[in-house]
């Protein structure tokens, strides 16, 4: 149509035999065969047209030229960036840096999470405590008894390990012999020993400092009335007295029945290693 044909090139529009009057208004009087037009109007229109088109390659060639100088500019940099030296490994954020051209729509950018290596439980030791080494126990070591003590009835004197026990007392009032008082002996050392009992290992005194008669001494369950010497090994752990009897039974005579004599202290010295040995014996008048 007449119409598209606007839309064609002047060379073109040469060629064609009819008068447009659409042509006609913008390019003023038309010839039959177009071989010429003489009209300002047309000749300064397609002026423009020329420039336009000759900004628009100009444009078109600077900005190609910025975009390259750009590009360079990034890519050398990243060449002339020094390497970092090796280090512990680390987990390192990547960042990407992204060139549009003018008016382009950039993307949201999508971040990239690095990966958290797990680390593996440290391994403690557990300190083993030693066993308790097992403490035998401490021997206890018991002493003799000491000077100047004053025992009982049915109490033991202890000398090196040997023990000396006035055992009981036996009353009597007679003539002959007034109180007999039975001892005996145990071995508790780690070797035998060897003893002598005799009379004048032994004497007797009541509380008002009256030494009393010793009238015997021998194996005898009665108050003895006479002396009998006895010599013994007694090994470790065993107990002495005569063959036959639990004891030795020394005798002495005094005043007995006296209401002034509350006790009376019976003293042995020099029987194994025993000395100033004593015990206290009340009297019940």
């Amino acid at each position: 149509s007449c119409a598209n044909d606007t839309t064609q090139s002047y060379r073109r529009l040469q060629k064609r035999r009819c008068a447009c009057p659409i042509l006609r208004a913008k390019f003023g009087r038309c010839t039959p065969d177009f071989s010429t037009v003489d009209t300002a109007n047309f000749a300064r229109n397609l002026g423009l047209s020329r420039r336009l088109i000759l900004i628009i390659a100009v444009l078109s060639v600077l900005l190609l030229v910025a975009v390259g100088a750009l590009v360079g500019f990034i890519v050398g940099g990243r060449a002339a960036a020094p390497v970092a030296p090796a280090g512990p490994a680390a987990a390192t954020p990547i960042v990407i840096v992204v060139t549009q051209p003018p008016g382009a729509i950039m993307p949201s950018p999508m971040v990239q999470m690095s990966a958290t290596p797990t680390l593996a439980p440290a391994l403690t030791a557990t300190p083993t405590t030693p066993p308790t080494p097992t403490l035998l126990p401490t021997p206890t070591r018991v002493l003799n008894t000491a000077p100047a003590t004053l025992l009982e009835v049915g109490q033991s004197w202890r000398t090196d390990s040997v023990l000396l026990t006035l055992a009981s007392v036996l009353f009597n009032d007679s003539v002959n012999c007034s109180l007999g008082v039975k001892f005996y002996l145990e071995n508790l050392s780690a070797s035998t020993i060897q003893v002598s009992i005799r009379s004048s290992q032994f004497g007797l005194q009541d509380n008002a400092g009256r030494a009393w008669a010793l009238v015997g001494l021998n194996a005898s369950n009665n108050c003895p009335t006479h002396e009998n010497v006895y010599t013994a090994s007694i090994a470790p752990g065993e107990r002495y007295a005569p063959p036959g009897y639990s004891g030795w039974n020394v005798g002495y005579f005094g005043p007995l029945t006296d209401r002034t004599v509350q006790y009376v202290i019976i003293t042995v010295n020099d029987l194994y290693h025993f000395n100033q040995a004593k015990w206290r014996i009340p009297i019940n008048n």
